[in-house]
């Protein structure tokens, strides 16, 4: 299987989500970050997951999804990119996210530790809401 048949295929069927998600133990808010694409037919996602890697999992309508998550999901976006028509700019809100998830960690002498968690989820979810914005459009 070709990136351009994946990418032909992402650009319809494909979605790019950036979640947040606050636990109820813990004062952080996390942010993840993946691609997926539904189908009721399975076939094509072991296909797709042969080839490029992740998981497919029942997506429970019936049918499954096809997940890959984080930096191997930018990575293939970033492949896709110069051909995908209809989420080229979603795909450059998420390998942004991913990008700048890499960089903003604990310890990157970026900022202090009582400045990292504010900035980092400040910068996230800006990225959250580009994405959000950009999907509505």
């Amino acid at each position: 299987m070709k990136i351009s048949y994946l990418a032909g295929f992402f650009d319809g069927e494909g979605s790019i989500i950036i979640s947040r998600c606050k636990r109820k133990n813990r004062p952080t808010v996390r942010y993840d970050f993946w691609i997926s694409i539904s189908q009721k037919r399975r076939e094509v996602l072991d296909q797709i997951k042969k080839e490029f890697g992740g998981r497919v999992h029942p997506d429970g309508n019936g049918g499954f999804t096809w997940r890959l998550d984080a930096n191997r999901a930018k990575d293939i976006l970033e492949e896709m990119i110069p051909i995908l028509i209809v989420k080229k700019r979603e795909a450059k809100i998420g390998i942004k996210f991913q990008m700048a998830k890499g960089f903003i960690r604990p310890g990157s002498n970026q900022f202090s530790k009582k400045e990292f968690p504010k900035k980092a989820i400040s910068l996230r979810e800006e990225y959250r809401q580009e994405l959000l914005k950009e999907r509505r459009t």
